[in-house]
């Protein structure tokens, strides 16, 4: 497999050092550099070919979001903030991800994940798998504006009386849809309903404990009378 090289771009040291933490454990990746801001990182991409770009978004001199939008020839980019609340405009350029400080290695591992070729398998952890139906995303509208979700990067769903709230990787936001309505088209092989309020992705379930789902770092219920069904769609009944 070919390596990925990437570069580290933050103007905190320990962030860059927990991203070069988790890469060292990825034996494709291979660190290229790291920048404290986003004006070392514009003179480094000009130097060399980079694959992805790990970038912090509240930065001195330049911000991240502004650095990706003046580049005119883009790698994949990989956000890394402490930051929720520009998730809709990271979405909107086309990231490959957004990671929300403190992101574990399991998270990261999934984002860096994104960026290899479809014919490639990671050599590492367990790889996570990212099956999807032969559509492998939806569309839906929130007012004026109509968001794509990849079904891989739908975390859970959630009913708030007559909107969806979706929880994805990269943006939450609430459909004015009720929850059956999103169910019938998320694939059944991938969402399971695991409560009268909630259907889970799967494959981005870290634990269950009793009737408590954690995803990431969400806690999703499991309803009583949908228990066994669930159980019995993870195979664990």
């Amino acid at each position: 497999m070919k390596k990925i090289r990437c570069l580290i771009v933050d103007d905190e040291p320990i962030a860059r050092k927990i991203v070069r933490g988790y890469c060292a454990q990825l034996n494709f990746i291979d660190i290229a550099g790291e920048c404290e801001n986003a004006l070392e990182a514009m003179t480094f991409l000009k130097a060399g070919a980079i694959d992805v770009v790990f970038l912090d978004i509240n930065m001195p001199i330049l911000d991240g979001l502004n650095f990706v939008k003046s580049l005119t020839q883009r790698p994949k980019v990989i956000f890394t903030t402490a930051y929720k609340d520009y998730a809709i405009d990271a979405f909107e350029l086309d990231v490959v991800d957004y990671l929300v400080k403190p992101f574990s290695f399991e998270r990261f591992f999934k984002a860096v994940q994104k960026v290899l070729p479809d014919t490639e398998s990671p050599v590492g952890p367990a790889t996570v798998t990212t099956e999807v139906d032969n559509a492998d995303g939806i569309f839906l509208k929130m007012g004026k504006t109509i968001f794509r979700f990849s079904f891989q990067h739908i975390l859970f769903c959630e009913a708030q009386q007559n909107y969806t709230r979706i929880v994805a990787t990269t943006h939450d936001v609430r459909i004015y849809q009720s929850l059956s309505q999103i169910e019938e088209q998320l694939p059944d092989s991938i969402f399971i309903r695991s409560h009268r309020s909630f259907i889970v992705n799967k494959h981005h379930i870290s634990r269950i404990d009793g009737n408590r789902i954690f995803i990431g770092e969400h806690e999703v219920a499991i309803g009583a009378n949908s228990r066994e069904e669930f159980l019995g769609k993870l195979g664990m009944k």
